[in-house]
């Protein structure tokens, strides 16, 4: 398969599937600048079930398309070279997998080796977490507003750092995963940060990443 035909499969797939202490960090290509975490309420711990998210799915069964399922990397081809400024691991887990296209990065979590049959459901059934970044022409703002229209209460609004972020719970994939999914704008660069944790530690992450 195709990195490029992977990437629209997978963007198609965070719409339609729907769905700390904080440092300098770069990820997937921008460097965000440090911020007193002290200071700004996006940067703040994250408090258990502190945060309230709509119940809404569709089961998987009753959904209007089913995309059959393929595996992330099929001919076993070599990873592609970890971004400079992306972290190293992302909650305790190692880069597994890089996946670049023109205005498109995949960087996938792991604590085990991607092998040739792994789909991203069974990557997320497995704990990995998943960093997407897509060039945009969007505006600051703009990205947020966009899915809360599309997808109206299954969006829930967070701080991350100074940033707007949607936080949403996706619907079951062929396996019964649900990950919940962040996704932000910022610099011209959409980022979705994807992987089965509770909402508040998808959350947390996504501090840790910008702060």
């Amino acid at each position: 398969m195709q990195i490029k035909r992977r990437v629209s499969r997978v963007q198609r797939r965070l719409v339609v599937g729907i769905v700390a202490v904080c440092s300098a960090v770069a990820v997937a290509g921008l460097t965000f600048g440090a911020i007193n975490a002290s200071t700004v309420e996006g940067c703040q711990p994250v408090g258990v079930s502190s945060i309230t998210e709509s119940g809404e799915f569709t089961p998987y069964g009753e959904r209007y398309s089913q995309i059959p399922d393929r595996p992330i990397n099929p001919r076993g081809l070599a990873s592609a070279s970890i971004p400079g400024e992306a972290p190293l691991t992302l909650d305790g887990l190692p880069v597994s997998w890089v996946a670049r296209a023109p205005g498109f990065t995949e960087t996938l979590y792991l604590g085990d080796a991607i092998g040739v049959s792994m789909t991203h459901p069974e990557f997320y059934a497995a704990g990995g977490l998943a960093v997407f970044s897509n060039q945009a022409d969007s505006q600051a703002g703009s990205h947020v507003e966009a899915l809360k229209a599309q997808l109206g209460r299954r969006v829930t609004v967070v701080r991350i750092g100074q940033l707007d972020a949607a936080l949403t719970w996706a619907d079951p994939l062929a396996n019964g995963a649900r990950p919940h999914q962040l996704s932000w704008w910022s610099d011209g660069v959409i980022y979705n940060l994807v992987g089965i944790r509770t909402a508040e530690q998808i959350v947390a992450l996504g501090r840790g990443m910008v702060c």
